[in-house]
């Protein structure tokens, strides 16, 4: 609540600001004109690593779903990095409409799944005295909550964060991104309020409980899908699986946007000095980071 109520006013002056300045360098190219060259090419390369290593931390985690759900040796998880990285390639490189028809075509399965599971949920499962209670938690002491709770602080800051920072990089994608793109924000970042409140509400008011859930923070929905469809845990994960891709196939748009921000401003190698095709040469750097 304390991180989402902050983003929402990140939100409003960042949504204001591209109204005014609409650029696709994102939050890069307000600190830029703002604070300075060097100010905007730390936030520029640092927002970038953030993208490289949640990609890549992600699609690590998106072998290991694969090895779950198909119950093969872990010793193919390289192969399928490969097979998602390929796939990401092919729709970034490709058409620019293939991307977005991808990227609606994954937003309204996810919007499917999360009404899904709000909905689907059994009202005579619901036991919100059994199943938030967590004796671990229960037995700690003031300050070991106080470490806790900063301890999960990034996760939730960017879980909202990067709906605010990731849209103000689509301005090269809108006819008129001084309109569209604060209307996006609005929009998207009121379904991750409410889609983030639901999912807390209904996974700690059902079986296995808060106490299991907080050892498994990343696959809250999947115990909830299990029990919904009385399918195993194996097959719940195919659920997010897709999800979870949704998540790199975009960041890795973000992060070509970045770079072509920051070779336009002259901070990197820019492919246009060098008669090269621009858009193309910058979805490749994209992918390839």
């Amino acid at each position: 609540f304390i991180v989402g109520s902050a983003t929402c006013c990140m939100m409003f002056c960042v949504a204001e600001m591209t109204a005014a300045l609409p650029f696709s360098g994102g939050t890069y190219g307000v600190v830029r004109v703002t604070l300075g060259d060097f100010p905007g090419y730390l936030v520029g390369t640092c927002e970038a690593l953030q993208i490289v290593l949640y990609v890549t931390f992600t699609i690590a985690q998106l072998g290991r779903m694969v090895t779950i759900m198909t119950g093969y040796d872990e010793k193919y998880e390289p192969l399928y990095w490969a097979i998602i990285y390929i796939s990401i390639g092919v729709i970034s490189m490709n058409h620019r409409l293939l991307f977005w028809r991808s990227v609606w075509v994954f937003g309204v399965y996810i919007c499917v799944i999360l009404l899904l599971y709000c909905t689907m949920t059994r009202t005579g499962d619901v036991d919100f005295a059994k199943y938030t209670k967590d004796p671990m938690v229960d037995s700690e002491s003031d300050s070991e909550h106080l470490y806790t709770f900063f301890e999960k602080l990034p996760g939730a800051s960017f879980f909202f964060n990067q709906y605010v920072k990731l849209m103000p990089l689509a301005c090269r994608e809108c006819k008129n991104p001084t309109t569209d793109v604060p209307l996006a924000m609005y929009i998207v970042y009121a379904l991750a309020i409410v889609s983030a409140f639901s999912v807390l509400f209904c996974a700690s008011s059902i079986a296995p409980g808060v106490a299991v859930l907080r050892r498994f923070p990343g696959a809250p929905m999947s115990f909830g899908i299990s029990s919904m469809f009385d399918i195993a845990m194996e097959h719940a994960v195919a659920f997010t699986f897709l999800a979870t891709y949704a998540s790199c196939l975009v960041l890795v748009f973000a992060f070509t946007q970045q770079m072509a921000a920051l070779s336009k401003s002259g901070f990197l190698w820019n492919s246009r000095k060098w008669g090269c095709v621009p858009d193309r040469v910058d979805r490749l750097v994209g992918v390839l980071g």
